[in-house]
């Protein structure tokens, strides 16, 4: 069991319930708050965990999904996870997640870093995810203020941090 808070969108704690792993990476934001499990860990569990990755350890250069041993690294997630999800940090380029709407669609979770308080991204990265078709649960994690979950509750996201 998590022992998070992890707010839906009515303000309830959903925490407890919450079932998550984060795959740990050095580039990992504190304000991802969850179970963390290393890819060996992963690798040897009997069960297959829900786990989050980083969505840009999963691209190339020019944003495209990488190939050869990232992909098959990624395949052997997949193979290890009940569910997957990605978490996606202020620098992603919410453009650039057009065109990966398909890859994107395939993710039962999209986890958005907000760094700091005045950075507005999230909504545009909520937005851009829900124009694209994606329909999987968007959660926002880290430096965001109250009067600002309304607006993220308009724009998709669907829990809290």
């Amino acid at each position: 069991m998590a022992n998070h808070h992890v707010l839906d969108s009515h303000g309830v704690d959903i925490g407890s319930q919450d079932t998550w792993h984060v795959l740990t990476t050095d580039a990992l934001p504190e304000s991802i708050v969850s179970t963390n499990i290393t890819l060996l860990e992963l690798l040897q569990k009997q069960e297959n965990p829900d786990v989050i990755v980083p969505l840009v350890d999963l691209l190339d250069t020019t944003g495209a999904q990488a190939g050869g041993l990232i992909k098959e690294v990624y395949e052997l997630i997949v193979q290890h996870s009940s569910r997957l999800g990605l978490w996606v940090t202020a620098d992603t380029d919410a453009d650039a997640l057009e065109g990966l709407s398909e890859f994107l669609s395939t993710h039962a979770l999209i986890v958005i870093d907000v760094p700091k308080f005045a950075d507005g991204r999230h909504f545009s990265f909520a937005r851009t995810l829900r124009q694209i078709g994606y329909t999987g649960e968007i959660r926002v994690a880290g430096a965001f203020g109250r009067d600002q979950i309304a607006y993220m509750l308009r724009t998709g996201l669907i829990a809290l941090y």
